[in-house]
């Protein structure tokens, strides 16, 4: 329910969406939502800085039922695919899903759930409850939802999908042929020409 008139910050173009009331919300489906800062150091040289913002997912209980688990290719699979990439002299690569939980909207049927905002920060930057259109970093179904999303993708463009592992994906064209695994947010993949990773990678 939603209750108030929408608010605009003065001299922003920005709007806030009106707040939410709450109090018809079940607790077990607002999750905190709290500021993550990450550096990570490769041997003696800064390479990377991140921050973002992540809901506190195990504090989520399941009162709908809704499966949450992300699949992932099986290691058997991952041991077979290096060794195929070995022997035959392949092309190994990987893509790392940028932004990759972000992408996974909510669909029609997909029940909503609220984030609240992190301490501290006042309500002229963001509203205390939101209801977001996507899931979160952190929430228990973010990952399953992107792979979905992912997995749906790739068949649209032509990939076949594996009939003995369904996280394993071929490719072929003019420019050669491709496999690829889906690893949670990354992917290896091997190709048999450059043109062909190159068509990939873009």
């Amino acid at each position: 329910r939603l209750v108030g008139s929408e608010m605009c910050i003065r001299d922003s173009d920005m709007c806030l969406p009106p707040e939410i009331d709450i109090k018809d919300i079940p607790p077990d489906l607002i999750l905190q939502l709290m500021p993550i800062w990450q550096k990570k150091y490769e041997g003696l040289d800064f390479s990377k800085f991140k921050c973002r913002m992540v809901a506190l997912g195990n504090r989520w209980k399941n009162i709908f039922g809704e499966a949450t688990t992300s699949g992932m290719a099986n290691m058997e699979t991952v041991k077979a695919f290096l060794a195929v990439c070995a022997a035959s002299g392949r092309i190994l690569s990987k893509i790392d899903h940028k932004t990759a939980f972000l992408q996974a909207k909510l669909g029609p049927d997909d029940h909503p759930y609220y984030l609240r905002a992190p301490p501290g920060v006042p309500a002229s930057i963001m509203p205390h409850i939101m209801q977001p259109a996507a899931y979160a970093y952190g929430h228990p179904k973010a990952g399953r939802q992107h792979e979905k999303k992912y997995s749906a993708m790739l068949l649209a463009s032509g990939w076949v999908r594996s009939s003995y592992e369904r996280y394993a994906y071929s490719l072929c064209n003019d420019l050669g042929q491709a496999c690829l695994l889906t690893i949670v947010d990354e992917s290896p993949i091997q190709s048999s020409t450059i043109a062909v990773r190159e068509f990939v990678h873009a």
